[in-house]
């Protein structure tokens, strides 16, 4: 079956060439091949006007099952970790919630392996997921130091980027009190799960799975059906609110009839997931990893081509990424040939693995078109149903994560009665923009790893040169073509890395241009600004912006003004560093930002809880998931007073703290006079502030807060 996300060959030839110079070596065999193929790729047929698939219809339980009714306020569709995180921070302000997954137990391959310093604090604050548990899943740092590329993952480096050597600088600049962890998506999802078992709030059915729901203006009737599917039977779910947290399958957003833009197919990925010991064979991992291990290895091998391997843990589990075109060969083939393609990529025939699975993913860049749908707009999508990313960034499953964190507290609020059934509009209007950016900078850094491939004499148009190849001689038989196939890559990656290697000249310019473009791949590696950077400061977010003036204009202006635009970002311009936004980050208090982590010399604990002796010390243990934090300093009692009138008044939710001067690390980034103050909202993101004191603090803040929870909406 031809491949109807492939695109069209283009007309101009050269852009098929490799870019190698060592093509030269090749032989004549391959320009004999390649004149072929320009004599029959006119009369291919074009894939992409081959008629799409019909999505799979979802088969209705025949027979229900009233005893199984159920109620809730929030029905949760997928229990991977964006559907249990969701559910936690429900459970968090005593919110239930019910929790659907179609499969009868997690595991399986490993996804995402990232998560970054903002999901740890999300997790470890507000969900309460234990940090123990998350690290003992999580590979040790000392042995994920370096992002190589080799001829083989037993050869010595062509060039390398020392990734854990910024995430040492990323935490020494004490920015935040959480960390990053290297952690397999499987042990994620064990450590989320642990506290979701704990929670009396949260009811997880796994082999339960949607089949059908209907909205009215007072909430959604879901059909559920048994068995994954499987049975006859099924049972009604009865709840305020339905989530899509089915990731990219997104079940409900394609039955809400919710469009997705961006770019579809923009390479299809083959996953051999492998268990395999390469401590003694990696040079990094050596002598109990005294060279700081790897994370990721890029290799290069005359049998395979380009692969990506994710290091897991170098000890135990790795996974290996090839590109594959599925008109041409199938998953099976692959998983046939596997273990020729695993003994080339090793460089060794000694290291004893097996293959645990093998899967196919399409890499897509879109994002849903709106969060939120349904005939009475009680329909939202968080995490992969929203938007997909390529993974180059590892910014997909963190963005679920803070699509959660938002959505959660609104919808609380807005079940509580504390807030407008309008506040759920800005869950929207906030978090697409993030998407935005996030997949504009993934694409971007997608591209960005074909200028270290190209500086090797090699880019995707030879890989695609080679798919048509096998394409346009289908009438030859099958083994004849593979072994075409084959010829051409050996020589082809035989001749540029043989280049690449040699003790000459040329060698070693190949391998200096190699370094430099390994160093433009650090916004891929290091993406601290848009992890803590990210913000609402816009006119429909939830926030109140401010009002700026020569005064203090500089304080207002945001050092990521244009990231929610996208803007920045250039696919094409990949032999350039990127934009300091997306791999810096500058603590402010502008409305839409999180409020920045400040060590206070005396800690605001009076109880301490689950993970709390890390943020202890923290302007973050001011924070609570459940209502609004109020901040300011000597001279500004007047607000703590304000603040106790809004409470008893207007039954805001919200509580007031004053810091004093003697905290320095405070002073430096409250970008506030000592009597202003920095209204926080439940997701840690600032609500609104004043620079210095007011003549009327209460209607100050009354007007401000009425303005973020949407409560002088007409609807409301």
């Amino acid at each position: 079956q031809k491949d109807p996300y492939f695109p069209a060959p283009n007309s101009t030839a050269d852009t098929y060439l490799p870019m190698a110079s060592p093509l030269s070596k090749v032989g004549e065999a391959s320009a004999v091949v390649i004149a072929i193929l320009a004599v029959l790729i006119a009369v291919v047929p074009n894939p992409d006007k081959m008629p799409k698939a019909k999505p799979a219809t979802i088969r209705q339980p025949e027979l229900i099952n009233d005893d199984l009714h159920t109620k809730t306020e929030v029905l949760i569709t997928g229990g991977g970790p964006i559907g249990m995180v969701t559910a936690l921070l429900l459970a968090r302000q005593n919110i239930s919630s019910v929790i659907i997954e179609r499969r009868f137990q997690h595991g399986g391959a490993p996804a995402a392996h990232q998560l970054n310093f903002r999901s740890n604090e999300i997790f470890q604050h507000d969900a309460k997921i234990s940090r123990d548990l998350l690290r003992k899943g999580a590979t040790p740092i000392n042995e994920y130091r370096w992002v190589k590329m080799a001829t083989s993952l037993a050869s010595p480096a062509l060039a390398k980027l020392d990734h854990v050597g910024n995430l040492n600088e990323t935490m020494a600049s004490d920015i935040t009190w959480a960390e990053y962890l290297n952690i397999p998506q499987d042990m994620t999802e064990s450590a989320i799960l642990s506290a979701v078992v704990d929670e009396p709030l949260v009811d997880i059915r796994f082999g339960h799975s949607f089949a059908n729901h209907v909205e009215d203006e007072n909430g959604v009737t879901t059909t559920v059906a048994l068995d994954s599917g499987i049975s006859r039977w099924g049972y009604h779910v009865r709840s305020r609110y339905l989530l899509d947290a089915t990731g990219s399958r997104g079940v409900i957003r394609r039955r809400a009839n919710i469009t997705m833009s961006g770019e579809r197919g923009v390479m299809n990925v083959i996953n051999l997931h492998v268990r395999m010991d390469l401590t003694d064979v990696v040079p990094e991992a050596k002598e109990g990893f005294r060279d700081g291990g790897a994370l990721m290895s890029w290799t290069f091998t005359p049998d395979v081509g380009l692969a990506v391997v994710i290091h897991h843990n170098m000890s135990s589990h790795s996974s290996v990424q090839i590109q594959y075109f599925p008109s041409i060969r199938s998953a099976s083939q692959f998983a046939d040939n596997g273990a020729r393609i695993i003994r080339s990529l090793i460089g060794s025939d000694d290291v004893p693995f097996e293959i645990e699975a093998v899967d196919t993913w399409r890499m897509d860049c879109q994002i849903a078109d709106k969060y939120r749908g349904g005939s009475h707009g009680k329909t939202f999508l968080v995490g992969d149903s929203a938007h997909r990313f390529p993974p180059t960034g590892g910014l997909g499953l963190n963005t679920g994560v803070a699509d959660a964190h938002n959505l959660a507290w609104k919808m609380g609020m807005v079940i509580r009665g504390e807030a407008s059934e309008a506040l759920l509009d800005t869950y929207g209007n906030e978090r697409r923009r993030v998407a935005k950016s996030n997949s504009a900078v993934s694409l971007d850094n997608f591209h960005r790893m074909e200028y270290p491939v190209a500086v090797l004499g090699l880019n995707k148009k030879g890989a695609e040169l080679l798919a048509y190849l096998s394409y346009v001689l289908w009438p030859i038989p099958k083994g004849w073509r593979e072994g075409v196939t084959r010829f051409i890559r050996r020589q082809v990656v035989s001749a540029c890395m043989g280049a690449a290697t040699a003790d000459d000249s040329n060698g070693k310019r190949i391998r200096k241009e190699l370094q430099e473009a390994m160093d433009l791949q650090i916004g891929h590696f290091n993406s601290i600004g848009l992890d803590l950077g990210f913000h609402y400061n816009y006119p429909d977010a939830g926030v109140v912006p401010d009002l700026c003036d020569e005064a203090n204009s500089q304080a207002c202006r945001h050092p990521n003004e244009e990231w929610h635009l996208g803007k920045g970002v250039d696919g094409d311009a990949y032999k350039h560093q990127m934009p300091e936004w997306t791999y810096k980050y500058f603590p402010v208090t502008i409305p839409g930002s999180r409020l920045p982590h400040a060590n206070l010399k005396k800690s605001p604990i009076r109880v301490k809880d689950i993970n709390s002796e890390r943020w202890e010390t923290s302007t973050h243990a001011l924070l609570a998931y459940d209502r609004f934090t109020l901040i300011t300093g000597e001279g500004g009692e007047s607000w703590l007073e304000a603040a106790k009138t809004i409470r008893e008044r207007s039954g805001i939710k919200i509580k007031a703290f004053l810091i004093n001067e003697e905290e320095e690390a405070w002073s430096k980034v409250r970008q506030i006079a000592a009597n202003g103050c920095i209204v926080v909202r439940p997701d840690g993101h600032v609500a609104m502030r004043s620079m210095k004191i007011v003549k009327d603090p209460s209607g100050f803040l009354e007007r401000g807060l009425r303005q973020v929870l949407r409560l002088d909406d007409p609807a409301h």
